[in-house]
């Protein structure tokens, strides 16, 4: 799995209502509760925006550093700071209510802790509270 394979695919609900759709799609004799379901599954894919899914992983690991060819590349050939930045990808690309994040720039570059400040900004959430630790040891200021 390459790694903006690995983005969009962490979107189980997703994934899950377009195979959904595809096997209702395929039943011609369903009748009207088949045409049902299938209404509501392209209404939430519709509100998941799932026809932007690539665009929007690929944006997302360009922002961390990932060209082109980085993302077509294998998701299991990176360690280190290069797999995190992929789970990091992940938890952004999901939209989720909460976002936790335990030092999210310590494998980044400058450019690359400018772009995820910038994504965060963009990330449509409701701040409810916010607590930072610092984590220091010896002279950190």
């Amino acid at each position: 799995m390459s790694a903006l394979e690995a983005v969009i695919n962490c979107d189980e609900e997703r994934m899950k209502l377009e195979k959904e759709a595809e096997t209702l799609a395929a039943d011609d004799g369903g009748g009207g509760e088949t045409v049902e379901r299938l209404d509501r599954s392209y209404e939430r894919l519709d509100a998941l925006d799932a026809a932007t899914v690539e665009k929007r992983a690929a944006e997302i690991l360009f922002g961390l550093g990932f060209d082109k060819k980085m993302q077509a590349k294998k998701s299991g050939i990176f360690y280190g700071g290069w797999r995190m930045r992929i789970a990091l990808a992940r938890g952004l690309f999901m939209k989720s209510a909460i976002l936790l994040l335990d030092e999210p720039k310590n494998h980044l570059d400058l450019e690359a802790c400018v772009r995820l400040e910038e994504m965060l900004k963009k990330f449509d959430l409701d701040l409810v509270g916010c607590e930072i630790w610092y984590h220091c040891s010896g002279n950190c200021w």
